[in-house]
């Protein structure tokens, strides 16, 4: 099941094959900075530096750590993002 079909099952109050993994997909449910410098090591990713939101200083989970995480929710846009390169 891909995570747009586990997610479309959860709005119309069906049961998904898992539960969608929304972490790092919303401004409140991710990783401070330094714990998401941490993540990135125990998925052997490249320690690049994340991008930042505003609100509580969390890190913006990248698809490379939403892929290698089987994350299913991706923040597209927000607000709260600190402009940056």
């Amino acid at each position: 099941m891909t995570s747009r079909e586990r997610i479309q099952k959860v709005i119309r109050h069906e049961i998904p094959d898992r539960v969608p993994n929304g972490l790092g997909g919303g401004e409140v449910s991710g990783f401070h900075v330094l714990s998401y410098g941490n993540l990135q090591k125990l998925f052997n990713l490249p320690g690049h530096a994340p991008r930042i939101n505003t609100f509580m200083t969390n890190a913006v989970f990248e698809s490379d750590m939403i892929r290698a995480m089987e994350g299913d929710i991706l923040l597209i846009a927000s607000p709260r993002l600190c402009k940056g390169p």
